[in-house]
């Protein structure tokens, strides 16, 4: 589980870098487990990806595609400058 939400956290931190902005930029995410149990081994990575206050969050258990376990989706607000 860990290794699945480092490696899904750094392709959306690629994403955003890309455009100019930082994971500070990240205003909502939903996250989808196949098991809530995996919860606190997930939420132990995804503190580890913010500085500051976590962007508000909705977790929740789903039947995901064969073997992914985690499926993460953030909502940044990136500047224009």
């Amino acid at each position: 589980m860990e290794e699945e939400t480092k490696r899904t956290l750094d392709n959306i931190k690629a994403i955003v870098v890309v455009a100019r902005g930082t994971m500070e930029d990240a205003h909502k995410s939903t996250v989808q487990l196949t098991d809530i149990a995996h919860f606190e081994k997930f939420d132990a990575v995804y503190a580890t990806y913010f500085t500051d206050i976590k962007p508000a969050r909705d977790m929740v258990g789903s039947i995901l595609g064969k073997n992914i376990r985690v499926e993460i989706n953030i909502i940044f607000e990136l500047s224009n400058s």
